[in-house]
């Protein structure tokens, strides 16, 4: 168990490092290459889920978890509800929460929880050092299109 959440703990600080990466190449890229990049960002997304479940965290919090139990059939089927409740890896709750969310079931508030470790203090002190570069970069970028 405590390798798990070790290797887990390893996986969610590279993939945030990762992260930070794709959104420096965003900004220099093509348009062209925007299905590229928004395929390394699922697989940066798949590589923090994984992250969480390995360190043993739950699925879903307690508070989304009372909040989807009370949402109508228009928004989840009771079926896929139970699914949802009851299932053990964070890769399946983003999923079909991303669909929820979608109907308006949930809000951006509560899905917060899936996106936590880039908010990790580890990848906001990188984000500020790497701001400068990335201004820069978005700056030069603009003006490469005016030509």
């Amino acid at each position: 168990e405590t390798g798990k959440r070790t290797v887990g703990e390893k996986l969610a600080k590279e993939a945030a490092e990762q992260n930070l990466i794709l959104q420096k190449i965003e900004v220099l890229a093509k348009d062209d290459a925007a299905a590229a990049i928004s395929a390394a960002s699922s697989a940066v997304l798949l590589g923090m889920d994984k992250a969480a479940d390995l360190r043993g965290e739950a699925p879903i919090p307690d508070e989304v978890k009372k909040k989807l139990e009370t949402l109508p059939e228009q928004m989840i089927t009771e079926e896929d509800k139970k699914k949802l409740l009851e299932t053990s890896s964070r890769v399946e709750v983003r999923l079909k929460l991303g669909e929820v969310t979608a109907k308006g079931g949930l809000t951006a508030a509560d899905t917060a929880f899936l996106n936590e470790d880039f908010e990790s203090p580890d990848a906001n002190v990188k984000l500020k050092k790497n701001w400068k570069i990335l201004l820069t970069l978005l700056t030069k970028r603009k003006n490469l299109k005016k030509e």
